[in-house]
């Protein structure tokens, strides 16, 4: 029997690409043939673990360069504005994109992918092949009873119960109906050129009848409640990817004589998205840390331009966060999901600065759980952020809540769970 081929689509971050990579080397350890259709700028790192990667979207300079504006310029609306990516990206890009996958998806048995690549599931249904969507944070289930947190979704009732849950149903159709009308005919002038009949559920959030089963890749402890949907949902647990080695491994030795220096660190990271927009969040943190009378790692990203020093302070653009993380007495990160679940695998105490998209749901869910504090990026300065870490580091409840999460998390293998339920679709 031949070797089952499964693509796998995503426009999304680093973050977004670092989990899907887990899954493909699970899925290729099994046997199975596994593609790539991403952003420009991350086929490199697909390349790099040795898989085929095709791009489907530009990358962010030459998005940037077509709207005239930098990439920071950008990064504020992405953050902030939650249909500046559809008006201004995914819908104008969405026939380029849906060209490219076409392509690169001839021969597949299976496509997956994220909700940003509407191309995926266009193309697997021209195709009569299987889609599975791939959720990565809570906030994509939009679920009536665990309503999502964030800019744009204010309808939505919190803590819902009887009448507040009818409610967030009636407001999902309401959103549903919104993306339908503003979006549905540029989507449908797609479908009709792939020979496809017009859709019959919303552009992006909505899902055609071939279409009856999805994978969370991440715990369903992260969900207040079992999450309503209309799809099938299977929980595989996080799907922890690393970049390859060779493309980060630069400052390890360093880091390592740091840590061994001193007691553990605070670890401050914006991943690679907010970063682009921090301000003085780097000083910021540093100062606070130093407040509370810790030692400081900074996670800065490529073009940070500050300056700081110190015997109590490491700076670098990248560790791999299991490593970064694994010595920290408390996280300073962002919110974003790949990094948070890195975070909740330490098993020390957060502080969750959102600047926007998940990352206020995700940071309303560390609090709920009882692992750390959220404070919104907006808001940042020395005073609170010393004050969120004093509350996180000198609350004993909070460590060790966090330490039975990463417990929980200990045995748990999503890559392999989700290789493993993609392999039994294609069963069916």
């Amino acid at each position: 029997m031949a070797s089952p081929i499964i693509t796998f689509t995503s426009t999304g971050t680093y973050g977004d690409i670092l989990p899907l990579l887990a899954v493909g080397q699970a899925l290729q350890g099994r046997g199975a043939q596994v593609r790539f259709g991403v952003q420009a700028g991350h086929v490199p790192l697909i390349q790099a673990a040795g898989f085929e990667a095709t791009r489907i979207l530009p990358g962010m300079d030459e998005i940037c360069a077509g709207l005239g504006i930098t990439v920071p310029e950008l990064i504020g609306p992405l953050m902030n504005k939650p249909e500046y990516l559809f008006r201004n990206i995914w819908i104008p890009y969405l026939q380029q994109t849906v060209e490219a996958v076409r392509a690169m998806a001839v021969g597949s048995d299976l496509i997956a992918g994220t909700f940003q690549t509407a191309a995926g599931p266009l193309i697997a249904e021209q195709m009569n092949v299987p889609f599975v969507p791939l959720f990565l944070q809570p906030l994509a289930l939009m679920a009536p009873n665990d309503p999502p947190v964030g800019r744009g979704l204010w309808m939505f009732r919190q803590s819902p119960s009887g009448v507040g849950v009818t409610w967030n149903r009636a407001m999902r159709r309401v959103f549903n109906m919104h993306f339908k009308l503003h979006y549905g005919r540029a989507f449908n002038a797609v479908r009709a050129d792939l020979g496809l009949p017009a859709a019959q559920s919303a552009p992006y959030f909505g899902y055609e009848p071939f279409i009856d089963q999805a994978l969370c890749l991440y715990p369903r402890a992260l969900h207040r409640a079992d999450p309503e949907h209309t799809l099938h949902l299977d929980f595989t647990g996080f799907c922890f990817g690393k970049a390859p080695k060779a493309l980060h491994s630069a400052e390890e030795t360093r880091f390592a004589a740091f840590m061994a220096a001193g007691d553990a660190p605070v670890v401050v990271t914006l991943g690679s998205i907010a970063q682009q927009v921090r301000g003085r969040f780097y000083e910021t943190a540093l100062e606070a840390a130093r407040a509370v009378g810790k030692r400081v790692v900074l996670l800065t990203g490529a073009d940070w331009d500050g300056s700081v020093q110190g015997d109590d302070v490491f700076v670098a653009e990248y560790l791999n966060h299991e490593t970064a993380f694994a010595g920290a007495c408390a996280v300073v990160h962002h919110g974003g999901v790949g990094t948070w679940g890195e975070a909740l695998r330490a098993g020390f105490p957060q502080v969750v600065v959102p600047f926007g998209t998940d990352q206020p749901d995700n940071a309303a869910r560390t609090r709920d759980m009882g692992v750390g504090v959220g404070l919104p990026a907006a808001t940042v300065n020395v005073a609170n952020l010393t004050a969120a870490l004093h509350r996180v580091l000198d609350d004993p409840a909070i460590s060790r809540t966090a330490q039975t999460h990463a417990e929980g998390l200990k045995n748990m293998d999503g890559a392999a769970r989700a290789a493993d339920i993609l392999l039994a679709r294609l069963a069916r």
